[in-house]
């Protein structure tokens, strides 16, 4: 087993047998390891389920097992090159220490498609995205993309919504017609919407729209104030173009957002201000 509880116990398990051989041959009793594998045989049957659910996280809390991947014993029952392993071990200290010293690299300017490739790169090659992909028993996607909008499809939903879409979310569309969910580096992300599937939320579906409009995210809890509370902006009306269970993706009239600003304007002419600092 590589996912679940199960392979976390023989995750686990592995481990525990690791520590407990090292132990043995520390104390140089041979005579209570028969029928205990050795070091060699564990670190082999560890090797061939590295990506299993907590494999590397048990061997990374013990403190002999530490020792021997330290050692370098982990990359010889693997059969690796130490040398290009050391190189790089040198490139990741090198980006670790540029970005220490630089801060944060602006990235250089890309395509919406090559953005789509590294998402869909990302998503079906990740290890823990593989390993979601076969907790759900779902092969994962070849692509994430879509075939594009056309301008007439783009333009028969504006006239059924009654809007104007945002100029750029349009360009998405005729780029590709909605988009799978991606991997986004611990959970997937919510998948957007074909442009025949975008909607406004329906007003039953007030346990969205009664939500307070939470930008800036950390003013909202002044709604909340327990010796002056402020009734904060709520989502109102949006339009949904994506989700994913419990997370969705709304586009906001920028009439929503503009009760936001008029609201954050005045708590600064107040001394809310102060509360906020504190």
């Amino acid at each position: 087993a590589r996912t679940g509880a199960a392979a976390i116990d023989v995750s686990s398990g592995l481990t525990s047998v690791l520590d407990l051989r090292v132990r043995l041959e520390e104390a140089g009793d041979s005579t209570r390891t028969a029928g205990i594998p050795s070091v060699d045989e564990v670190l082999s049957m560890i090797a061939k389920r590295l990506d299993a659910n907590q494999q590397i996280a048990y061997l990374m809390q013990s403190p002999r097992a530490w020792a021997m991947l330290k050692d370098g014993a982990l990359v010889r029952s693997l059969d690796l090159d130490r040398g290009k392993i050391e190189e790089f071990a040198r490139e990741v200290e090198g980006v670790i220490d540029q970005r220490l010293q630089r801060g944060k690299a602006d990235l250089p300017p890309m395509t919406m498609n090559r953005i789509f490739e590294t998402l869909e790169y990302n998503t079906i090659t990740h290890p823990e995205s593989r390993e979601q992909f076969l907790e759900l028993d779902d092969p994962a996607p070849e692509k994430l993309s879509r075939e594009p909008a056309t301008a007439a499809q783009i333009e028969e939903k504006e006239e059924e919504l009654g809007i104007r879409l945002p100029k750029d979310y349009k360009e998405f569309l005729m780029v590709s017609n909605g988009f799978d969910a991606p991997f986004g580096g611990i959970i997937m992300e919510p998948s957007l919407f074909p442009v025949e599937k975008i909607r406004w939320l329906g007003d039953e579906e007030d346990y969205f729209t009664d939500l307070p409009l939470d930008i800036p995210a950390d003013w909202t809890c002044l709604c909340h104030h327990s010796e002056r509370p402020l009734e904060w902006p709520l989502v109102g009306k949006a339009i949904e173009i994506g989700t994913m269970d419990i997370d969705n993706i709304w586009l906001l009239p920028p009439a929503n957002v503009d009760k936001v600003k008029q609201k954050v304007r005045s708590i600064l002419d107040t001394n809310y201000s102060d509360e906020i600092k504190k």
